[in-house]
């Protein structure tokens, strides 16, 4: 059960968990002004002295504590939740609890203690044996029809987590712009539905769970490890490094994104889920230099969308729309949207569409034959 009045207290740790920072340029005693570089979130204190609350300028139905701004983040609504749901922000809110940014409630001020490093040795971590998968590990991987024996392109991403009472899970290791793990998250099955969690002090906002770039044809973006290794077996033998942002993307993320892009001379292949969600994702990534500020409308499934200064209404499909356009002007970038929700589903389905191949083979074809001169990627300057 979530507890709302200790959960109040966690809303300045998750602004900076989701990549936010205060500008103190802007804030008073009253309220503090945070800013993701897309949102401006206005932050006020109660009769105490704890900033529990935040408004989104830019969103009428963005507002609340911690809790309404995580249900907002990682289920794009903060009404009709199910139980399942409520699962979901309740591991998101003991993951952040746990991060060890603790506001100073004593003195009643803003000043945020930092966080304390990633630190994998505190764990009880095996390496992924694909000839001796731990039971609890195959099944895992089963249920979501994923078949352990094809997982060598991860072995280096990818480990077993033993916890004090023995069992073990898959760990799937978050890395820096420098490859260094700065994170971990470990997934398992509950109730049949599929649990992750963080590792204390995971930095998230500042890294990507990734397969190995060197030697790759394309960095292939989606939101889970689980949807890149689904795709890799819908389409295995297509070279491509997979980059996961764990969902909502930050501005740090999406910036090491570009810049391997960049740094490689890659082509970047969006792959994120088939919703509304997924494909603002993919927006926000193509658009990447541009000011956008958003809010999404649960009822209608519809988002409002402010592109440096011009506002309008979009549905996914418009955003897919626009974004074929962009691919037209950026051959470094390609969009690949699966045929059901994600390419977990895809693959659990087994139903690959006639215009999913064909979007696939025209990927290859792209990548096989643009080379990185024709890209028009300029030294120095991100794509």
């Amino acid at each position: 059960m979530i507890d709302y009045k200790e959960a109040k207290k966690y809303l300045l740790p998750t602004l900076l968990d989701y990549g936010f920072k205060e500008r103190k340029d802007k804030s008073c005693k009253s309220c503090l002004v945070f800013s993701d570089g897309s949102e401006t979130l206005l932050v006020y204190r109660n009769q105490r002295g704890i900033y529990d609350h935040y408004v989104n300028k830019s969103a009428s139905d963005d507002y609340g504590d911690a809790v309404h701004f995580i249900m907002k983040r990682i289920l794009n609504k903060t009404t009709n939740l199910s139980a399942e749901d409520f699962c979901k922000v309740e591991a998101e809110l003991s993951r952040i609890a746990g991060l060890g940014v603790i506001k100073d409630v004593i003195n009643n001020t803003s000043t945020i203690q930092e966080k304390q490093p990633f630190d994998i040795s505190k764990y009880t971590v095996e390496r992924l044996d694909l000839a001796a998968v731990p039971g609890a590990c195959r099944r895992f991987f089963e249920q979501r029809h994923i078949d352990p024996g094809q997982l060598a392109p991860f072995k280096s991403v990818i480990g077993i987590l033993v916890s004090d009472r023995g069992f073990r899970q898959p760990l799937f290791y978050w890395q820096n712009m420098d490859g260094n793990i700065v994170g971990a998250q470990y997934k398992y099955i509950k109730d049949n539905v599929c649990q992750k969690r963080f590792l204390k002090n995971t930095d998230r906002s500042n890294s990507l769970w990734m397969t190995p770039i060197e030697g790759s044809k394309a960095l292939f973006v989606t939101e889970d490890p689980l949807d890149a290794i689904a795709h890799s077996q819908l389409f295995p033998g297509a070279r491509y490094a997979y980059l996961c942002t764990g969902g909502t993307s930050t501005k740090a993320q999406r910036e090491m994104i570009h810049s391997f892009s960049q740094k490689f001379k890659l082509p970047i292949i969006l792959g994120n889920d088939n919703d509304l969600a997924g494909q603002l994702e993919n927006f926000k990534l193509a658009y990447h230099t541009a000011n956008i500020e958003y809010a999404i409308n649960s009822k209608t499934q519809r988002v409002l969308l402010t592109v440096n200064g011009a506002e309008r209404e979009w549905g996914k499909d418009e955003i897919v729309a626009a974004l074929q356009a962009v691919m037209k002007q950026r051959p470094n970038m390609i969009l690949s949207i699966p045929w059901a929700k994600d390419w977990n589903d895809d693959l659990r389905s087994s139903k690959k569409s006639i215009s999913l191949r064909i979007a696939e083979n025209m990927a290859r074809v792209q990548i096989e034959t643009t080379k990185s001169e024709q890209r028009g990627m300029i030294a120095g300057k991100l794509p």
